[in-house]
């Protein structure tokens, strides 16, 4: 299934609640129900309190993500760099350990087990390293200064990242935009004023819940987490880019020109 972006969603949700409002015709005219107006009032405050929390609190796992994510790349780089100055054949050995790594972390998201699948070809990385300490004692203890890095941020960033909403959560958010939405479709009226702002509202509802969707799977913006970091680091290894099929297929990953 493709994956549908935060604007693409809205922009369908625009078209969606315009019909209804539109075609629908105003039902408090017709229909005599209590309690609406206070419905309407309760389940936006709610919504709007509860929807602030889980998006700074996933606005502030992406940007921890994305700090680790970027350091561990900076971190490689210099790991394959260093190798460099032990030997051609260590620093080719190093290079293949990277190049299996980035392809296995980039078959999962951040929000899967990347962490554990990626991790035999880091160890391989340290066991070539500890084989290479008579080589050249500065590089070793500078590769193992970076590892110990790199294991520090890869850790850090699969603790956060296995932070999603739980599906109560979920539950609670959707739950209070049906009231909302419901509600409007009730009270709206039949002058533009009206027709338009219950649309504007209902497409914000519609928009708020997608970009917490898109906090929560790391694709703020359309396009996955650091995506263009990791791939510059198999061009600095001489190693060609690798893009996930699944993902290429299902719009979380990009291609580009």
């Amino acid at each position: 299934m493709k994956y549908v972006t935060a604007l693409k969603g809205t922009s369908f949700a625009l078209v969606v609640f315009s019909l209804i409002i539109v075609l629908v015709p105003s039902l408090n005219e017709r229909f005599s129900f209590k309690g609406v107006e206070l419905m309407l009032t309760v389940s936006t405050f709610l919504f709007a309190i509860i929807s602030g929390f889980y998006i700074s609190r996933l606005a502030n796992r992406y940007d921890s993500v994305r700090t680790f994510v970027a350091e561990e790349d900076a971190l490689f780089l210099a790991v394959f760099k260093i190798s460099q100055h032990v030997s051609k054949g260590f620093s080719k050995k190093i290079s293949d350990f990277i190049d299996i790594y980035y392809i296995r972390s980039y078959d999962f998201t951040l929000s899967e087990p990347a962490y554990k699948f990626s991790a035999a070809p880091f160890l391989d990385i340290w066991d070539a390293t500890i084989q290479a300490k008579k080589l050249n004692q500065v590089a070793y203890d500078a590769m193992l200064d970076r590892l110990t890095g790199i294991e520090v941020k890869r850790n850090s960033a699969a603790a956060v990242a296995s932070e999603r909403l739980s599906g109560g959560e979920w539950l609670a958010l959707i739950s209070l935009a049906m009231i909302i939405v419901t509600s409007i479709i009730f009270l709206k009226g039949n002058d533009v004023f009206s027709i338009v702002s219950s649309i504007l509202l209902m497409t914000v509802i519609s928009l708020v819940l997608l970009l917490i969707r898109d906090l929560q799977n790391f694709m703020l913006g359309g396009s996955s987490l650091l995506e263009e970091s990791g791939q510059e680091v198999f061009e600095f290894i001489g190693k060609p880019r690798y893009y996930q099929n699944r993902f290429v297929k299902n719009g979380m990953a990009t291609i580009p020109d």
